[in-house]
């Protein structure tokens, strides 16, 4: 049941099974074991070798970077003091510093 499971998640995903998949002519070896693709169709593909075998992925654009963190920081000074709040993955997250008079002598 796992294994039936495994296949379908790698083929929904874009990964071929290694017995079906061989690296087609015209493909473009960019480092050893790693070839690149444009199927009659304009898909662009990445052909690389595993220990299993080959293996086939989409050559899709890189994913955005993670968002800073400081970017969900909330700050809220009182009086002399700083309060900030950020969400973690265990709740949130308190903390205070004592209001600098000088922003860029820390």
């Amino acid at each position: 049941m796992f294994v039936k499971r495994l296949v379908v998640a790698l083929l929904a995903s874009g990964v071929m099974l290694a017995a079906e998949v061989a690296v087609p002519q015209g493909a473009v070896e960019s480092v050893p074991g790693t070839y690149h693709y444009t199927d009659a169709q304009g898909a662009k593909w990445i052909y690389r070798k595993t220990p299993f075998g080959m293996a086939r992925f989409k050559d899709e654009p890189a994913k955005p970077a993670a968002l800073d963190p400081n970017a969900y920081t909330k700050v809220k000074v009182v009086g002399g003091t700083v309060y900030f709040e950020r969400q973690g993955p265990f709740g949130v997250y308190k903390w205070q510093e004592p209001k600098a008079a000088d922003p860029a002598a820390k």
